[in-house]
Order: C-alpha cells, then sequence, then structure tokens
C-alpha cells in the first residue's frame, strides 16, 4: 500500500546482521497531518566482509521521491539506516535522532533484535544530562537554517531582476565593472550581497560582487552571472520557496524546534524521551507544533521567555543523569566500556 517501508528499495537490500528497524519523523512524535511522509530510521551490523577490507559506511539512505526540490508528499518515504558503529558514536555525542531512536516505543518498532533490546533495556546508561545541550543545538538549528535559505533565495531572486534590466539594456556581454555603483546600491538594500576584495595568488587584489556566496569578478560578462545564479534559484526546494514567501521562515523548521525544546524539557527532569510525548504539557506542545505545521501561525509568545525549571523543578529528577552528568559506565566491563562492548559477545555469535 502507498507509504508501507516495503515500497523502499532499501528494505530489499541485503545486510548482514539488521538491529533494529523503527518509524521515525513526525509519525513518531504524534505530529503528523494527512500530507506528511513516511520516515523510517535503522541500526544494522556490516559484514563481516566489509569490517575485515575497511570498507563499512556510516549510513545507507533511500528515498521513494526522485525530484529532491519539490514537496514531499504523503506517498513519500525516507529510509535511513545506520551501521552500529556510527549510530554509537552519535549517541556518544547526543545526536538529537541517535536519541529519539534510542527511545522508541515498542509499537513504533517494525523490526527489532535481541541486541536492540538489551539497549533499550540499558539505556540509562547512555544518556547524559550534558545530551540537552546537543537539543539546544538542533533547535538553534531548525529556526536559522531554513529562515536563512529563504532570505537568501529572495536576494537571488532581486539580483536576478537587476542584471535583466541591465541585459534589456546593455546585452549579455556588458561587464559587471560597469554596474559597480549599481551593484554597491543593491547591497546595501538587501541581505548576502556585497562587493568585496580578493588578494590573488599572482595578481593584485580585485574587486568581486559576492551574492549568496557566490564570487564574480568584476571583469566577468553580466550574461555568465546570470547563468550561475538562475541555476543557484532553480535549486532551491520547495520549502525554501515557501520560506522566501513567509518573510523567510520555514514553519515547518520552527515547528521542529518547538518540538525538540519540549523533548530537552523532558530529558532534564526525567532522564527519559516518551513518544508520543504523554506528560501533561504534551497537548500544549503538540497543538503549538501542528499550528506551525499547518498555517505558519505564531506562537503569540517566545518559549524561552520563562526561566526554564531546575532539574529538580517539575518532575522526578532521573538519578543516574542528574549524579553523572555524562554516559554512566556499563559496570563490570573492561575500562569502563560502553554499548559495543555490552553487546560484542552477542553480534559476533553465529
Amino acid at each position: 500500500m502507498p507509504g508501507s517501508l516495503q515500497e523502499c528499495k532499501f528494505a530489499q537490500r541485503m545486510i548482514m546482521k539488521q538491529i533494529a528497524r523503527m518509524t521515525f519523523g513526525s509519525h513518531l512524535y504524534g505530529t503528523n497531518t494527512p500530507a506528511s511522509d513516511r520516515d523510517f530510521k535503522g541500526v544494522h551490523l556490516p559484514s563481516a566482509r566489509e569490517m575485515l577490507l575497511h570498507q563499512t559506511q556510516g549510513s545507507f539512505s533511500e528515498r521513494t521521491k526522485e525530484d529532491r526540490t519539490a514537496k514531499n508528499t504523503a506517498d513519500d518515504i525516507d529510509f535511513e539506516s545506520f551501521a552500529l558503529h556510527k549510530w554509537f558514536g552519535m549517541l556518544a555525542k547526543g545526536d538529537a535522532n541517535a536519541l529519539e531512536m534510542l527511545f522508541a516505543p515498542r509499537d513504533a518498532l517494525l523490526f527489532w533484535s535481541e541486541e536492540w533490546l538489551a539497549i533499550q533495556e540499558r539505556r540509562d546508561r547512555f544518556v547524559s544530562l550534558s545530551f540537552v545541550e546537543g537539543f539546544v543545538s538542533y533547535m538553534k538549528r531548525q529556526a536559522a537554517k531554513y529562515g536563512i535559505k529563504g532570505s537568501r533565495m529572495g536576494t537571488v531572486r532581486a539580483a536576478l531582476a537587476l542584471i535583466d534590466g541591465w541585459i534589456s539594456v546593455y546585452g549579455k556581454e556588458r561587464k559587471l565593472v560597469f554596474f559597480q555603483e549599481a551593484i554597491e546600491a543593491f547591497s546595501e538594500a538587501n541581505a548576502h550581497s556585497g562587493i568585496i576584495s580578493i588578494k590573488h595568488p599572482n595578481g593584485p587584489e580585485q574587486l568581486h560582487w559576492e551574492v549568496v556566496g557566490r564570487k564574480f569578478p568584476l571583469g566577468v560578462h553580466v550574461g555568465e552571472v546570470r547563468r550561475v545564479l538562475q541555476s543557484v534559484f532553480d535549486n532551491y526546494g520547495a520549502r525554501t520557496r515557501a520560506a522566501e514567501q513567509s518573510d523567510g521562515v520555514d514553519w515547518k523548521a520552527m515547528s521542529h524546534a518547538i518540538r525538540v525544546g519540549g523533548q530537552a524539557l523532558e530529558l532534564m527532569r526525567e532522564g527519559t524521551l516518551t513518544f508520543p510525548r504523554a506528560d501533561p504539557e504534551a497537548p500544549r506542545w503538540r497543538e503549538r507544533v501542528l499550528r506551525l505545521r499547518l498555517a505558519g501561525q505564531p506562537l503569540g509568545h517566545r518559549p524561552g521567555g520563562r526561566r526554564q525549571p531546575s532539574p529538580q523543578e517539575g518532575g522526578r529528577p532521573h538519578r543516574r543523569v542528574l549524579e553523572q552528568g555524562r554516559p554512566v559506565p556499563v559496570p563490570g566491563l573492561p575500562g569502563g566500556a560502553h554499548g559495543p562492548a555490552l553487546l560484542l559477545g552477542r553480534l559476533t555469535s553465529p
């Protein structure tokens, strides 16, 4: 059926040892809409041949959508599976995706092995209060990433319109230096644009027009500049285009930031993550996220405007997390080894 994992090409890929496969994204968070695509994540052990030849890849990914610039639909599937060592490395750094996979509930698992159950049974040993910093970093990236792209796209659109005006009067062969004053005025009014000086190894400094990171010497023809910027513009995806129409803000990205903020609070207070969130604040957070995803409506106030409670406030603190503030070593293993050593016997057994 549409949206089933069997339609994903990666589901047929031969993997020597599959550890886990699960529903991910909005269907895991409980924030999916009728138009939401299907996301899946997995963990696998590379084959013995790959490991012996040092040819292991950190991850594999497949998606059913061929046009990367088109907006995802309910029929689209994204699947990504991480090699076990890669996933543990992500987890050690407090990666939000790895943590969400660690706490995925049983009803979200499409496949699980004894090894995965062993990991989840001991998941408190792999969690640190410092991981909240990773959630905060993720929140900041989501709040800024596509908003910046939206404003950058607006600058490219304006630059193309400016160049088209020049070409209509002077043709494509006129050099940028002829329009230097116009470029300076344009850069005053538009972000992501400016005239910069670059010193070349075998010559003097040259002035360049920089547009969203692309640098054009003032001696280049305007027709060439237009060709490059048109290619940049065409490669922007549907989300970036939507962000441009919303004053540079991608409301879906903002909804992710709000969702992760709630997860950070839960991790800080309880040392765990639940999907969908089941605490008393969950309906309020979910309503905020869906409001942003569906309509791009403002929140009305800043979630960070109030003082955040300490880990001891508003819930039972997780003892291991608060005592250690770092990953807790597995007792009885040499050198305080963590997950990989814990599973070595299981994973190498016939």
